[in-house]
């Protein structure tokens, strides 16, 4: 792997900052996307500012923690987007599914290989301190977050849908446990908020539910998921793979 520069630009800090953050528009992140996916260079060093943003997020959440101690009835707030617009492509949706596009591409792919190809780990919801009434439910994004998805599933088996908004719980307990390998019992979640049209997560999980299909060569099922996501272009990408196949 190419090493990470030692300096970049304040125009391409930005630019990558604000693709992080995503504050681009639709034009803007597209633009941006192709530039990634034929240029490694790039693509590192999105990651590196990735991987630099979550360690001042997680970093802060603990020194707070440990210094304000907060009892069980002091929580931790999310701030995050709920709806997935078109434009919301995770950085980690890119990194994979386009590295998975340039290394995997096969007229000839299984929907295990286009699974493998386009499957990334939803990076969380970002955390911060605060009081809320649902301690538990952040507690356990913090260990989604550090990848510990056991541990954020035992957390969020306890919780009811009384205390959290039900497509949120459900969401993330679908992708925790998609995380583990456990595709059955992932499915059993996620087709609960496919199913919501209310919830700000349907299209989230119409993406992940699609590539459990495809992962269980239900190619038929994945398609139908995938265009009702259009003109989201990671489906649209995905859909003309899949139309190539056999």
């Amino acid at each position: 792997m190419n090493k990470y520069r030692p300096e970049i630009s304040q125009k391409e800090f930005e630019e990558i900052e604000n693709y992080l953050l995503d504050t681009l528009s639709l034009a803007q992140r597209v633009d941006f996307e192709k530039r990634m996916k034929s240029d490694s260079v790039l693509r590192e060093e999105v990651v590196l500012q990735q991987k630099l943003m979550t360690a001042v997020e997680l970093g802060s959440f603990k020194k707070d923690t440990k210094e304000s101690k907060p009892p069980r009835s002091k929580t931790i707030k999310i701030y995050a987007k709920k709806v997935w617009l078109v434009a919301a492509v995770f950085v980690a949706a890119v990194l994979f599914s386009f590295i998975g596009y340039l290394f995997l591409r096969d007229t000839n792919s299984s929907g295990t290989d286009l699974y493998e190809a386009y499957f990334y780990e939803d990076p969380g919801l970002a955390v911060v301190m605060s009081s809320t009434d649902d301690y538990e439910f952040y507690d356990g994004m913090v260990s989604y977050k550090e990848g510990n998805y056991e541990e954020a599933i035992t957390v969020w088996s306890n919780l009811s849908t009384s205390r959290v908004e039900s497509d949120t719980l459900r969401y993330y307990q679908g992708v925790a446990l998609m995380n583990l390998g456990k595709m059955e019992e992932s499915a059993t979640f996620l087709d609960l908020v496919v199913g919501d049209n209310e919830s700000g997560f349907q299209a989230k999980a119409s993406w992940y539910r699609a590539l459990i299909h495809l992962r269980k060569d239900e190619i038929d099922l994945a398609i139908g998921l995938l265009e009702n996501l259009l003109p989201e272009p990671r489906a649209e990408e995905l859909l003309k793979e899949l139309r190539k196949s056999p």
